[in-house]
């Protein structure tokens, strides 16, 4: 969690600014830098996610799209690796997933109320999203039972 102690409590206008600008203008672009450029946006989207109710569904959007991204890569590895036993994370990869994690761990302990009927109802859409949109993939093809299916989901 170290990411949002970089974060003001109770930010100024102009730090909600800075951190909105950094939000809208960086957006990744395939490449060199695009893991960096993922993380550097996400971080700036967590910090709106809280402070700025109205980026809501820009922040929930551009997350969703990089668990897509995460997603397909996982997926290309296991049908490349035909075994779920050896999945390769990029160590980057999971530090950024374990910064969402805890962003929204800290939001549902602070305020639950609030924040688990908005993370329960994006969870749920994301989830359907990614299971409709890779459900027909080949690397289902081997699974032999419900177990490894749920198992590769899970993963």
């Amino acid at each position: 969690m170290a990411f949002l102690d970089k974060f003001p409590k109770s930010p100024t206008f102009e730090e909600l600014k800075l951190e909105f600008d950094k939000f809208v203008n960086n957006h990744p672009v395939p490449g060199h830098q695009f893991l960096r450029q993922v993380k550097d946006t996400t971080h700036s989207g967590m910090f709106l996610l809280r402070h700025m109710p109205c980026a809501r569904d820009a922040v929930f959007d551009f997350i969703s799209t990089a668990y897509e991204e995460f997603v397909k890569e996982y997926i290309a590895q296991v049908v490349d690796l035909s075994s779920l036993g050896n999945i390769k994370y990029a160590e980057e990869e999971g530090a950024l997933l374990e910064d969402i994690h805890a962003a929204f761990i800290l939001y549902l302990e602070s305020c639950g109320q609030i924040w688990a009927p908005i993370l329960s109802q994006w969870t749920l859409q994301l989830l359907g999203q990614l299971s409709s949109q890779f459900s027909n993939k080949a690397v289902f093809g081997h699974c032999q039972s419900v177990n490894e299916v749920i198992q590769l989901w899970i993963g």
